[in-house]
């Protein structure tokens, strides 16, 4: 079995196609007219209204300066359909205009459903159905091999028996259902706000039946009688138009002959199906927010040589080639989205417009009114009184976060579960009892049994984040109040441990553990102007964990700690 080769891809007769198809034609006015159709359109297209509520925190945090990514905008559904010419590149010419006897055209129609994936993709499910015609101008001979044509499959049917000459002609009625990737080539500008004209290039899979008849026999069942054509010459091209017009009145165009087939092959509904492979390009023209306008070709790659009910050469030799056919199709298409919003799907947006909206600093005012050293650009609070201390985006800190600003908190790193009055912490938690405090310092200092290595005297202890090092706002109460015992009593030494949790390395927990130990001990030599001698370090890893083997994530919390334990100064 000889290997074909998947060679028509173009049709037979493109040129004398584009001279007469108008389809093509229209692209030349859909290129020059669609920046005017969408003028209209533009102011009305507002990047706050492309985004879902679902993502506007990142839009938020994206107009804020505290993101450098925008959220992406909704993916839009599209609805349409398609009308077109179709044709067959296969062994019989083809007839795009229609049957040899009345002309009708070759039209295929099609509904399409797609969805944007994002800016460059998107995915569309389609089901096409169109009819095509082919027809030979110059004769054929050795009929010895078609089974239709030479009388094996119904003796009635027997050209061979007349002079064995015949014109090739065929109708394919053809139905396909396909999947199609769609990539939009050129929303991607450098100098527009939007796409207004769309350059795509189409791939897609899916499944094809067809139904091909022959139109050979009269009104009587005899077949036709040629001799007025062939008496016009052998075929040559000068002789096509003459040609022709004789075969038009020699046909009835009832097309009555099913052509041959795949007998032994799965059918669908009676008829050949095959996969079939998508290729094709297009032009879309954006007219509103919710119409467009597409002009296709696409090709139907098939491994099948059928479609034109021919696949012998005159020396009874299996073609070369399988057949494609092509659907060359205008779309009018709808845009789904909210009827309060004016949306258009991702495929239409620059994704580069809101960077640029970002960095147009042309009229940003870049003056600071508040003079708290954030530009006004940035400063998310243009009012901040003049003592106030501010984070990068010119909010006034509030370290603690109970509501009191910093330069109003006599206690800015106090536990926010604290109740407060006027900015004043009330309540208990991180007090000091002083008198217990007291008896159990004198009891220490007063036994020459308690050595400068520890005791069982055990201060308020702080967690960590797992794989971190920096201190909790949240334990800055237990902080203060290490500090605020070692103030009250100078000759008390307090030696802080750094702990772990046991996961990663050994050596790399015994590090981690002196880091937190470390922070512990600058914040309250930094904070509360602590000697920094009055602290004993020491960090022991993954050791001494207060929940042995710990297995749930709050036991692990438990012992990422620091201890603070107090000790006999000398």
């Amino acid at each position: 079995m000889r290997k074909k080769r998947w060679t028509k891809m173009i049709p037979r007769a493109p040129l004398f196609m584009l001279q007469r198809f108008p389809f093509f034609v229209v692209v030349v006015f859909l290129t020059a007219m669609g920046s005017g159709w969408t003028a209209q359109a533009q102011d009305s297209l507002s990047k706050y209204e492309k985004i879902p509520k679902s993502r506007m925190a990142q839009q938020a945090a994206f107009e804020a300066q505290t993101s450098n990514f925008p959220a992406r905008p909704r993916n839009m559904w599209e609805i349409g359909v398609s009308g077109g010419i179709v044709q067959v590149s296969g062994d019989v010419k083809t007839n795009w205009t229609g049957d040899g006897k009345d002309h009708l055209p070759a039209l295929g129609y099609g509904i399409h459903l797609r969805k944007a994936l994002g800016y460059a993709v998107s995915l569309r499910g389609e089901y096409f159905q169109g009819t095509a015609y082919g027809q030979n101008w110059q004769p054929s001979a050795g009929l010895d091999r078609n089974p239709v044509l030479n009388g094996r499959e119904d003796p009635n049917l027997n050209y061979a028996d007349s002079p064995g000459i015949v014109y090739h002609n065929y109708r394919a009625k053809i139905n396909d259902l396909s999947v199609e990737a769609i990539f939009t080539l050129n929303n991607i500008k450098y100098h527009k706000d939007r796409n207004r004209v769309g350059l795509n290039a189409i791939v897609g899979i899916g499944v094809g039946t067809y139904e091909t008849n022959y139109d050979q026999l009269d009104a009587n069942g005899m077949m036709y009688d040629y001799s007025p054509a062939r008496a016009l010459g052998g075929g040559d091209f000068e002789d096509r138009g003459a040609i022709l017009d004789a075969l038009a009145e020699i046909y009835d165009g009832e097309y009555e002959t099913p052509a041959e087939g795949h007998r032994d092959d799965p059918s669908l509904f009676n008829r050949a199906y095959k996969p079939v492979v998508t290729g094709g390009f297009g032009i879309h023209v954006l007219l509103t927010d919710k119409l467009s306008l597409a002009l296709e070709h696409k090709v139907k790659f098939t491994n099948d040589d059928l479609l034109d009910g021919q696949r012998w050469e005159e020396t009874n030799t299996l073609t070369m080639d399988f057949d494609t056919y092509h659907y060359s199709s205008l779309h009018l298409n709808y845009h789904l989205g909210k009827k309060s919003r004016n949306d258009i799907p991702s495929w239409w947006i620059n994704p580069l417009t809101f960077s640029y909206d970002q960095a147009d600093a042309s009229q940003a005012d870049l003056g600071d009114d508040d003079g708290d050293g954030v530009l006004n650009i940035l400063d998310q609070e243009p009012d901040t009184r003049e003592d106030c201390p501010v984070d990068t985006r010119g909010v006034t800190l509030d370290s603690d976060k109970d509501g009191c600003p910093d330069c109003d908190d006599p206690e800015p790193f106090s536990s926010p579960e604290r109740p407060i009055q006027n900015c004043v912490n009330v309540g208990p938690l991180g007090a000091i009892d002083e008198p217990a405090v007291r008896r159990i310092v004198q009891e220490m200092l007063g036994d020459p049994s308690i050595s400068a290595g520890g005791s069982d005297w055990y201060l308020p202890m702080i967690h960590f984040d797992l794989d971190r090092d920096e201190l909790k706002t949240e334990f800055y109460p237990e902080l203060k109040h290490v500090a605020d015992v070692m103030t009250l009593y100078p000759k008390l030494k307090v030696e802080v441990i750094g702990f772990t949790d046991i996961r990663n390395t050994e050596e790399y927990n015994m590090d981690l553990s002196r880091r937190r130990a470390v922070n512990a001990i600058n914040h309250m030599v930094q904070r509360y102007s602590i000697d920094a001698n009055r602290f004993i370090l020491r960090y022991v890893g993954e050791q001494e964990n207060l929940v042995p083997n710990a297995a749930k994530e709050a036991d692990h919390y438990m012992n990422r700690r620091v201890e603070f334990r107090a000790v006999v100064g000398e």
